[in-house]
């Protein structure tokens, strides 16, 4: 009796493992993802050609609150960076450098989404996000 009762475990076991292994992805995938359009801003107002966030320092995160998944910022060209996450709250802050119009560099920081308090919602299927730069 525990012979056939293991043995229909096993098999029950195998064809729930087929049917999720089996069932195509993308539709789960799509309903947990977040396409995210970051739109950063200057203090004066003024735009600029790009800005590359430096993923070495510990103090530069994109950190999905409940997963602690980190994620690596895009590259912003024209103030708009584009990135895909898994949906959830989020940390998020960095010291990055912005290249201006007329040629010269700026030492930037957004620090506006750094605590729990101050959580990042990333709940929809698509989400856009200003983010306001400081001088540093």
């Amino acid at each position: 009796m525990k012979k056939a009762s293991f043995i229909h475990t096993v098999l029950a076991f195998g064809a729930t493992l087929i049917l999720l292994l089996g069932t195509p992805s993308c539709t789960k995938e799509q309903d947990i993802m977040c396409e995210v359009t970051f739109i950063a801003t200057l203090p004066d107002g003024s735009s600029f050609l790009s800005m590359e966030v430096d993923p070495a320092p510990k103090g530069n995160f994109l950190r999905n609150l409940n997963t602690r998944q980190d994620f690596d910022f895009p590259v912003f060209v024209n103030g708009t960076g584009q990135i895909r996450v898994l949906r959830g709250m989020y940390y998020l802050a960095f010291d990055a450098e912005v290249m201006m119009r007329d040629g010269t560099r700026k030492n930037v920081r957004c620090a506006q989404y750094n605590s729990p308090e101050k959580s990042l919602p990333l709940l929809g299927a698509q989400e856009t996000v200003s983010l306001q730069l400081t001088l540093r």
